[in-house]
């Protein structure tokens, strides 16, 4: 007997190939959204520590969400995919109201520096479970991670009253972190709402006052007081604005007008 040989059409074979790689794509925009959806888990997860001062637990469970991120965002820029599918809606931020009561807590700067309030309401995403991948989604993400992280190292530090090498750590830590927010903000990735701006500015311009960089802490509180203007100018508002317009201008009176205070005070 002789073999058997098929000759398969060119067109076959390209469909196949074709589906195969349609097939590919769908999955990997499927483990994807998992991604989205567990990070958004874990995010909410870390943040129920922060009104308990459980700021360890915080910062190990948001360590964890932010490996998580890194290794999907490398993996996205090493594999390009034909599936491409926009997000129904936008990711929303908002601040939790887990948090207590108390918008800010007080930090303890030096004396002649004056003390500025640490604005410190972590932040979720509106609709997490619904979150579809792309670079937007990564981003936003990332930004929500990152600052919830230098919270956390935050409130741990203003936590301890002692001033030392090991608070000092701390507050180096957040700051570190709160750069990479900042800077995801000036790159367009965090658009829109001037909250997350505000908190960000407010607590780097509380950190530099307490690390005893005064003219940098000044400069955050010249763009935070830049910020209130514009957003009284536009008329904006959200839940429980009079209470945070109180804290931000305490904080960017600090240095724009030389008012310093007390302890006492």
């Amino acid at each position: 007997m002789f073999p058997v040989y098929t000759h398969e059409s060119p067109s076959s074979s390209l469909e196949e190939s074709t589906t195969d790689q349609r097939s590919l794509a769908q999955d990997y925009h499927v483990e994807n959204s998992r991604i989205c959806e567990v990070t958004d888990a874990i995010n909410k997860a870390a943040i129920v520590h922060l009104p308990r001062a459980e700021y360890n637990e915080a910062i190990e469970i948001l360590t964890s969400a932010l490996s998580l991120l890194s290794d999907t965002v490398r993996a996205n820029g090493e594999q390009e995919t034909s599936f491409r599918r926009k997000p129904l809606q936008n990711p929303v931020l908002h601040f939790s109201s887990s948090q207590s009561s108390e918008l800010f807590v007080g930090s303890c700067s030096q004396v002649r520096h004056g003390i500025q309030k640490v604005f410190q309401s972590p932040i979720c995403v509106t609709n997490g479970s619904d979150l579809l991948p792309g670079t937007d989604t990564f981003v936003i993400l990332s930004f929500v991670v990152i600052y919830n992280l230098a919270l956390s190292w935050h409130l741990k530090a203003v936590s301890h009253t002692t001033q030392n090498h090991s608070r000092t750590s701390m507050h180096r830590k957040a700051l570190n972190l709160y750069e990479f927010a900042s800077k995801i903000m000036a790159n367009g990735g965090i658009s829109g709402d001037p909250l997350p701006y505000m908190a960000v500015v407010s607590n780097m311009g509380a950190l530099c006052l307490d690390l005893g960089c005064a003219e940098r802490s000044r400069a955050c509180q010249s763009a935070l007081l830049s910020t209130i203007l514009c957003c009284v100018d536009s008329r904006y508002t959200t839940s429980n604005w009079e209470r945070l317009l109180d804290g931000f201008l305490w904080n960017a009176s600090q240095g724009v007008f030389e008012t310093i205070a007390s302890p006492a005070a």
